[in-house]
């Protein structure tokens, strides 16, 4: 029997579904970008992929806004954002003297913004997409971390400082600037940052 709590969020995810399919990326494309970016994700080989390809499936990830009123502010956004900066990492990657790992490159480009998945929701009251103020509290970068060790992905400490502070001094919340200032003259952090900022400056 289905519980009261099952069916809200049933509701919650048919209305989200309803509401916005009507405009944002195409159904196709959303499902072209989602098999890209899956097929890229268990390229990389890493340990758990799996359970964080499940994730993102579960939480909406493929079909989320990647922002309301800045860049990919749109049904499918998130995942198009997400590719977005994962080929310009690559392209600054491949110029690099010394290039960085490419799974290193695909996962934390592909995964920096993960905790957005269910960031936003579509407010049937007054017809507008809203930010999830309780989530948002937890966190932005460090927050995309957690989740992908509570999915059990292993990363290396250069992989966790480039997702976390992919904003740079616009992380929030900004309480551990001894970190952030480590991250400056880091060269992957540096790449992540480079093409996060590039992606969503052209899609403004």
């Amino acid at each position: 029997m289905e519980t009261e709590n099952n069916i809200s969020e049933e509701r919650k995810r048919e209305a989200f579904t309803n509401a916005m399919s009507n405009y944002g990326l195409e159904k196709q494309l959303i499902e072209e970008a989602k098999m890209e970016i899956i097929d890229l994700l268990k390229k990389t080989g890493r340990e758990n992929i799996d359970k964080v390809v499940e994730w993102l499936e579960q939480n909406r990830f493929f079909e989320a806004w990647a922002s309301i009123h800045h860049h990919n502010n749109c049904y499918g956004g998130l995942a198009s954002h997400s590719l977005d900066v994962y080929r310009l990492a690559m392209k600054i990657n491949a110029d690099r003297e010394t290039p960085i790992p490419e799974d290193s490159v695909t996962l934390c480009s592909l995964l920096h913004d993960i905790c957005k998945s269910d960031l936003y929701y579509y407010d049937r009251e007054e017809g507008c997409m809203k930010r999830n103020e309780e989530i948002a509290a937890q966190g932005h970068g460090i927050r995309s971390v957690r989740i992908l060790k509570s999915c059990g992905l292993p990363l290396s400490r250069d992989e966790e400082l480039a997702i976390w502070w992919h904003m740079g001094k616009h992380e929030q919340p900004f309480d551990h600037p001894e970190v952030y200032e480590s991250t400056r003259n880091n060269p992957f952090c540096n790449l992540i940052r480079q093409a996060d900022h590039e992606a969503a400056t052209i899609k403004k």
